[in-house]
C-alpha cells in the first residue's frame, strides 16, 4: 500500500513537472486546463469498463503467477499503478496550469499561488467528502464515478464562460473556485 501512495505522489510530481512546463510555452493556459479536465472526465467515464478489463486480467495473471506474497504484491502495485496513472499525473498538472493563468510575475506568485493551492486542496477535500458521504453511500461507486465525472465536465464548462473576457480579466481575480 505504501508503495502504491508513493507511486500516486510520485505521478502528481510528473504532472506537475510536465504540464507546467508545457503552461508555461502556452499563450492559453485555460484551454489546456480546460482539456485536462476533458481528459479525467474521458478516464473518469470508461473507468468501469477499465477496471473490469483490468481485474479480469489481474485474476487470470495471479493464477498464473501462483498465489505466493511477494508476487501477488507486486501484481497488486502494477495493476493500481495501472489504474491510477494516467488521471492522477492529469490531475498533478492542473495546479501549475492554473497559476500560469493567475500569475505574470513572481510577486503575483508569491501573492496568489497559496490562496490557488487552497482553493484547489478544498474542491478535492470536498471532493472526497461528497463521494464517500453521498455518491457511495446512496448510490454505489458507479454512481460515484459517474458523479466525479460530471464535475470534472462542469469544470471544463466553467472554465469556457471567461472566453468573453480578455485572459488579464481573469488573471487579477484573487480567488480562482476550481
Amino acid at each position: 500500500m505504501n508503495a502504491l501512495f508513493d507511486a500516486f505522489y510520485e505521478s502528481l510530481a510528473l504532472g506537475n513537472a510536465l504540464l507546467g512546463a508545457l503552461a508555461n510555452r502556452m499563450r492559453r493556459p485555460l484551454a489546456l486546463y480546460g482539456w485536462l479536465e476533458i481528459a479525467i472526465w474521458i478516464y473518469a467515464c470508461l473507468f468501469p469498463w477499465h477496471f473490469e478489463g483490468t481485474r479480469w486480467i489481474y485474476f487470470w495473471l495471479a493464477g498464473k503467477v501462483g498465489m505466493g506474497e511477494t508476487a501477488v504484491l507486486r501484481l497488486k502495485f502494477v495493476f493500481g499503478l495501472a489504474m491510477l496513472f494516467a488521471p492522477v499525473v492529469l490531475m498533478g498538472g492542473a495546479l501549475p496550469v492554473l497559476t500560469r493563468l493567475v500569475t505574470r510575475t513572481l510577486i503575483e506568485i508569491q501573492e496568489r499561488v497559496s490562496t490557488l493551492y487552497f482553493a484547489n486542496s478544498a474542491g478535492a477535500v470536498g471532493g472526497v467528502i461528497l463521494a464517500e458521504f453521498g455518491w457511495t453511500s446512496s448510490g454505489g461507486w458507479l454512481m460515484t464515478v459517474y458523479g466525479a465525472a460530471a464535475m470534472n465536465l462542469l469544470a471544463d464548462v466553467l472554465r469556457r464562460m471567461p472566453e468573453a473576457y480578455p485572459l488579464y480579466h481573469w488573471a487579477q481575480v484573487p480567488f480562482v473556485f476550481w
